[in-house]
């Protein structure tokens, strides 16, 4: 007589909560998973943590969960030969942009509710860089490029959002109500570009352009981050930067 296999409470749960996703594209909300398996929300929140950090489920914009890269490798493998063909094509505007306004160029590429660097390039000769550590830019509200972000959102999308990252002061001017957010981001979906003013560190500040992909997506942004004796109201920069995005925009 063949014995039945023991069941793991914990993993039988993780499996089934992964099985409510009936295809890579299904977004689901925690309550959603919760009625359909009958579970209480905090135990499917544990155990959907857990996934998340694994990258069996992503989170998107509307807080609702789908799944993550480990199921989706086929359409990741094509945004990363896109990213690379991206690095490629804007490097020389990269340099050229460091170069001419004595700042640190960088690039970030969109991946969900996130920004991660695909590169950085510092001016070849100048007396003092200011050079962006950060890998992942967090919270999105105190810089250029994650506010070039924030603009991609509907309302509901945002509020969302903040919910979960709650606006906190980097230094004082970082934006920090809801309201003068708002009307910040209702200004960069305008102009086209946006704008980082000792936001996120005293005396620096930065310029970010949007690069879009074939279904006219937010893919990544291209920023300039140096002084703010320096770069403040330098329009030319701000043309040199829109020009740049322009370029690289549909071309990967």
């Amino acid at each position: 007589m063949q014995n039945t296999p023991k069941r793991i409470q914990s993993v039988q749960r993780a499996i089934d909560i992964i099985s409510c996703f009936h295809h890579t594209d299904i977004e689901l909300s925690l309550g959603e998973i919760s009625t359909a398996l009958s579970l209480n929300k905090s135990t499917v929140h544990g155990i959907i943590s857990t996934l998340y950090a694994n990258n069996y489920v992503t989170q998107v914009p509307s807080g609702k969960y789908k799944l993550g890269s480990i199921f989706t490798a086929a359409k990741y493998e094509g945004k990363a030969t896109r990213r690379i063909i991206l690095k490629e094509k804007a490097s020389p505007f990269m340099h050229r942009l460091a170069d001419r306004f004595f700042g640190s160029a960088a690039l970030f590429y969109r991946d969900g509710t996130n920004l991660i660097v695909l590169n950085r390039i510092t001016p070849s000769a100048a007396n003092y860089v200011i050079t962006v550590h950060e890998s992942i830019i967090n919270p999105l509200h105190t810089s250029a490029s994650g506010k070039i972000l924030l603009a991609t959102f509907s309302e509901r999308e945002l509020l969302s959002y903040l919910e979960r990252n709650p606006m906190a002061q980097a230094t004082e001017h970082t934006i920090h109500t809801i309201d003068d957010l708002k009307e910040n981001l209702s200004q960069i979906r305008w102009r086209g570009y946006s704008t980082e003013d000792e936001e996120l560190g005293q005396g620096i500040y930065a310029v970010s352009t949007p690069i879009y992909d074939e279904k006219d997506e937010l893919f990544a942004t291209l920023s300039i981050t140096g002084l703010s004796v320096t770069l403040r109201g330098n329009q030319e920069l701000i043309d040199e930067l829109l020009a740049a995005s322009k370029n690289l925009s549909y071309s990967f």
